[in-house]
């Protein structure tokens, strides 16, 4: 398959390109990261229904690496998220992790942030959970509502209950981004969204 292409998945009907470099993975059976813990690279969480994983990966042919949601149960893993798809980590001492203004980090071995979920307002008591559906949130832990969510900022991987969409006043998309090649998940050439236009009224 391509690198410039989107998969459209299911959890019975997998589509990959591109496998992940062989490391050795700590699964815990917790889904959810709660501040001041982190998860650090050989270190997964798993989604409660077991069909999940968050946790730290290289594309084929790459010795970086980048925080991703997978298929746990398939046996050629590909990642359907990137967090840090333009800013891999160089070494294998990165964590993820919840900032002291709430929001989800990934840090170097140097603690220096190298994506983040950016959301304005500094609410400390927030944690960060893998849904069942794949979609990672951050949720504010005393009214449980989700402040941020990975299926408003996807890849190119499209979900169940997943959404494309694009708001007419403020001009946010939702919208699919091809990977730059199988060894890089940077931004690719392409995208699929929805285009916006003025058209005029009688």
């Amino acid at each position: 398959m391509p690198s410039n292409s989107f998969i459209f998945t299911n959890k019975s009907n997998f589509m990959s390109y591109g496998t992940c470099s062989n490391h050795k993975l700590i699964i815990f059976s917790c889904h959810t990261i709660a501040a001041p813990n982190f998860i650090k690279d050989s270190e997964t969480i798993i989604s409660n229904d077991g069909e999940f994983l968050l946790g730290f990966f290289s594309p084929v042919n790459s010795t970086y690496r980048y925080v991703g949601i997978w298929y746990a149960k398939v046996s050629t893993t590909r990642a359907i998220w990137v967090a840090n798809r333009n800013k891999p980590l160089k070494t294998t001492s990165g964590i993820l992790t919840i900032s002291k203004d709430g929001n989800i980090v990934v840090l170097d071995g140097e603690k220096n942030i190298i994506w983040s979920s950016n959301v304005t307002g500094s609410v400390p008591n927030r944690s960060v959970q893998l849904l069942d559906s794949g979609n990672l949130v951050l949720q504010e832990n005393t009214t449980a509502s989700i402040i941020w969510e990975s299926f408003q900022h996807p890849s190119d991987s499209f979900l169940p209950t997943m959404k494309i969409s694009a708001n007419i006043i403020t001009g946010e998309k939702v919208q699919l981004t091809s990977w730059k090649s199988q060894s890089d998940p940077a931004v690719g050439t392409f995208s699929l969204g929805i285009s916006v236009f003025n058209l005029p009224e009688i």
